[in-house]
C-alpha cells in the first residue's frame, strides 16, 4: 500500500504539487508518529 502511495505521489507532484504537497506532510507525520 506505502508503496503505491509513494508512486502516486512521485507521479501526481509533477503536475500538482500544489495539491499534493500538504499531503505529503501528512502522510510522512504519519509515518513519524508511527
Amino acid at each position: 500500500m506505502s508503496q503505491s502511495v509513494l508512486v502516486f505521489i512521485s507521479h501526481a507532484s509533477e503536475d500538482k504539487e500544489e495539491y499534493i504537497e500538504p499531503i505529503v506532510r501528512d502522510l510522512e507525520d504519519c509515518f513519524i508518529n508511527v
